[in-house]
């Protein structure tokens, strides 16, 4: 069976593009998303696992699949054991990635990783809850201080910064950074 995927994604051809491509190579099957979700992707990873012998997947680009490159390296082994075909059909030809040419597979594989990073970049954590100290480590804080163990070692005790810290102890950071 020749399963064909459609889906929107941000620096790809459009959806109507990739479907008209798609359907250009007598897909029996198309699936087309918009921008996929985590269901989705989960969906699709199902859907290529199962496949078999003689099946075929046609796409416009491997960014469609959104895997990084190390999942996408499995996949295309899979596939070559099982005897699975992808085609990618963006661009002025069409190529059959797996089941002709392992170089030509492994030259794509490092485009694919030139092009998309394997480790999306994570934002900053945000520290908007103050960390919850129990009456005892409170109690346990204002001791190491007044034995005169400075601010800072005492918040890296506690995984809090000096100001969270004095906040806690009931403290006026103000007040502190005068002394």
């Amino acid at each position: 069976m020749r399963y064909g995927i459609v889906r929107k994604i941000e620096g790809e051809a459009s959806p109507g593009l990739q479907r008209r491509q798609v359907e250009i190579n007598g897909c029996d099957v198309v699936l087309e998303q918009g921008e996929p979700t985590r269901e989705d992707q989960r969906a699709l990873r199902n859907l290529l696992g199962r496949l078999g012998a003689g099946d075929e997947v046609v796409i416009s680009s491997l960014e469609l699949l959104q895997l990084s490159t190390g999942e996408l390296a499995v996949l295309l082994r899979r596939f070559f054991e099982v005897g699975v075909t992808l085609k990618l059909v963006g661009g002025s030809a069409t190529i059959d990635v797996v089941g002709t040419s392992v170089p030509r597979a492994l030259s794509l594989l490092a485009d694919h990783e030139t092009r998309r990073p394997t480790r999306p970049p994570t934002s900053q954590r945000s520290r908007a809850n103050l960390k919850v100290l129990s009456r005892y480590q409170i109690d346990y804080a204002m001791a190491l201080r007044r034995q005169g163990k400075p601010l800072r070692a005492v918040g890296l005790l506690f995984q809090l910064t000096p100001t969270e810290l004095l906040q806690l102890m009931g403290g006026d950071p103000l007040d502190e950074a005068k002394t």
